[in-house]
């Protein structure tokens, strides 16, 4: 999911942005109308409005986004918790809305619904040795919770995903880095590096990142003999 949060407010800017980056969610800002409607919008898969934006016309600029994209859902964002505030909201052609700060934490499960999706569910591992729990935005191992950056979150998530497989250090880079066409490979080695020794202290010493010489990686979570 990619978001783009419409405000000409700084403050206001960097709330959402927070709230979004936690739940790992993409996002784009645009702090004018003509920005909010060019490229950011077409790639954009829902649009976070600042309604109280005093040099935004909000029902210019919904009208505007659902002439350009559709199906694209608005929510208007307000610090008003009232059913005036509401009913303006989708008076003017938003598809739902948020209290700021109040509703902040309901934020990301009001988009995936607006888009019709689930909200991501963890892949739970378990072992003789170890249980991992892979969620969208972090990871639980053996019942402690640990940070992974989004580079180091994708090599963990798919060596999970194919855990028994042999995979290459190629796919891997691929996965991991997508929107790099030319990376050097030291750039991923400093991700695999990192994502081991978080996975390694969070298990009290585990590798779960273990090289085939000549061919790859593959997922560990049994106990080392």
């Amino acid at each position: 999911m990619r978001a783009l949060v419409i405000t000409s407010d700084d403050a206001t800017a960097s709330r959402i942005a927070r709230r979004l980056s936690n739940e790992r969610i993409d996002f784009d800002r645009a702090r004018t109308c003509a920005d909010a409607t060019g490229p950011k919008l077409a790639r954009s898969d829902v649009v976070l409005l600042d309604q109280l934006a005093g040099e935004i016309n909000s029902r210019d600029l919904i009208c505007a986004i659902k002439k350009s994209q559709p199906k694209v859902p608005v929510v208007i964002c307000s610090d008003r918790d009232t059913v005036e505030a509401m009913t303006r909201g989708f008076g003017i052609g938003a598809d739902g809305s948020i209290v700021l700060p109040d509703e902040e934490r309901r934020l990301a499960a009001t988009l995936y619904q607006l888009l019709g999706q689930p909200p991501p569910k963890p892949l739970v591992l378990r072992s003789s040795a170890h249980e991992m729990e892979l969620f969208d935005t972090w990871a639980r191992v053996d019942g402690e919770r640990v940070f992974l950056s989004k580079a180091e979150f994708r090599i963990i998530d798919l060596l999970a995903r194919r855990r028994g497989e042999v995979i290459s250090k190629a796919d891997l880079l691929r996965h991991a880095l997508p929107d790099l066409d030319d990376v050097c490979l030291r750039v991923f080695d400093v991700y695999l590096t990192h994502a081991r020794k978080i996975m390694s202290c969070a298990s009290g010493g585990h590798n779960f990142i273990r090289t085939v010489w000549g061919s790859g990686f593959t997922f560990n979570d049994e106990c080392d003999e």
